[in-house]
């Protein structure tokens, strides 16, 4: 175990403070952007990997409390289709698709990055083609 210093002792605390403090003001400063732009700055980066977890949240949301259907579809049809849209939403997630391939190779290969790749744009097709069908629907 390491000995710390009575430095270290004495200090410990403040730094602690300074960095809630600092923590607070980013926090406040996120919600000040949502609240005045509908999005904060983190929102943006890597907006494809933040959006697939919020339309996930919202998809479930919607398979659960939907009153309708479309007229030219059964009910069963249409959480069928609900259903899919959802499951490759959840594959185009590449940490998903990442820990899956994984348990099937022993590491990085170039097998592993087309395969990966392959199964991300399969899933972002079919998902598009769903929710572009299903784009006029989606409300309740």
């Amino acid at each position: 175990m390491k000995i710390k210093s009575l430095f270290d002792i004495v200090t410990r605390p403040y730094y602690r403070v300074r960095r809630k403090i600092h923590d607070s003001y980013y926090d406040l400063r996120k919600r000040c952007q949502r609240f005045a732009r509908g999005y904060a700055d983190e929102d943006v980066y890597e907006f494809a990997y933040n959006l697939i977890p919020y339309l996930e949240k919202i998809l479930k949301q919607f398979i659960k409390t939907h009153q309708g259907y479309p007229g030219d579809s059964t009910p069963e049809e249409y959480d069928k289709k609900l259903n899919d849209m959802l499951y490759h939403l959840q594959w185009m997630d590449e940490r998903k698709v990442e820990s899956e391939l994984m348990k099937k190779y022993n590491g990085y290969c170039k097998e592993y990055f087309e395969e990966e790749h392959n199964t991300l744009e399969l899933h972002k097709n079919q998902f598009f083609k769903l929710f572009r069908e299903l784009f006029w629907t989606l409300w309740d």
